[in-house]
């Protein structure tokens, strides 16, 4: 084997010293050997025993991986371009509130209600009823009467007075005196006596005992600020993403590599 060998040649010679090369999630290590072997392909090695190269590419990813690792992460992160604002904080409160009422819930109630009722309600109806009756009737009367009688003789159709009656004095019929009917005496009708409605006694409502209302727990109020502040023109923020979106982790791993083990003389 020649003293100064290229990575290809090693790893045909000896494929074990990528054993230990890892790579972070998501890239391939596969992808990414075959990366390196692309670009220093035509590079000698620093190290030509593949023992020594095997250990070097082992000691390399140990000590590198953390970087690629958080390299890695980057990959994946969500965010909005063209915001060069995007704050969140929480503030979180741990309310302890404890309401206490004390009444006393204990409802009693003591009626003594009485009703009396004592009417002497006497009607009473006295008449003294009195009929009289004093007729004192006098009646008077005073006729003149003449009575004639008359007679015609078998031969003549002339009358001549036969008897003549005649009766005087008086018929006398006198009512005198008084027809009085009194009524005396007294028709009364009397109510006497009460007639009362009485409620004694007392009515009581008493509350007893305890009445608890206790809010506890935690409460927690996200706030969030994001946009473009005003300080970046949008298109220099877009230039900014092109970038980003240039920057490509199996190259780096690849250069980080070359810088290490190749000799970097053309």
């Amino acid at each position: 084997m020649d003293a100064l060998l290229s990575i290809i040649a090693v790893t045909e010679f000896e494929p074990s010293i990528w054993n230990d090369f890892h790579v972070p999630s998501p890239l391939d290590e596969e992808t990414a050997r075959n990366k390196i072997l692309l670009d220093c392909g035509e590079l000698e090695l620093l190290y030509s025993d593949p023992e020594l190269l095997k250990y070097m590419i082992t000691n390399w990813c140990m000590t590198e991986s953390h970087i690629w690792q958080k390299l890695a992460d980057t990959l994946d992160l969500e965010y909005n371009p063209i915001y060069n604002l995007d704050v969140t904080w929480e503030e979180t409160r741990t309310p302890n509130l404890t309401k206490t009422r004390t009444p006393d819930l204990t409802e009693t109630e003591t009626p003594n209600l009485t009703e009396t009722r004592t009417p002497n309600i006497t009607e009473g109806r006295k008449p003294n009823l009195t009929e009289t009756r004093t007729p004192n009737t006098t009646e008077t009367e005073t006729p003149t009467d003449t009575n004639t009688e008359a007679v015609a003789g078998f031969n003549s159709s002339t009358f001549e007075n036969s008897r003549k009656t005649t009766r005087g004095g008086n018929i006398t019929t006198t009512t005198t005196g008084t027809d009085t009917v009194t009524t005396t005496g007294t028709d009364n009708t009397t109510t006497t006596g009460t007639d009362t409605v009485k409620t004694t006694g007392s009515r009581t409502k008493t509350e007893r005992g305890t009445d608890t209302e206790r809010e506890t727990g935690t409460e927690t109020v996200t706030t969030r600020r994001y946009g473009n502040q005003g300080v970046t023109m949008t298109q220099d923020m877009i230039q900014k993403e092109r970038e980003v979106a240039l920057f490509n982790l199996y190259d780096y791993i690849s250069k980080s590599f070359k810088n290490r083990f190749c000799l970097l003389v053309y």
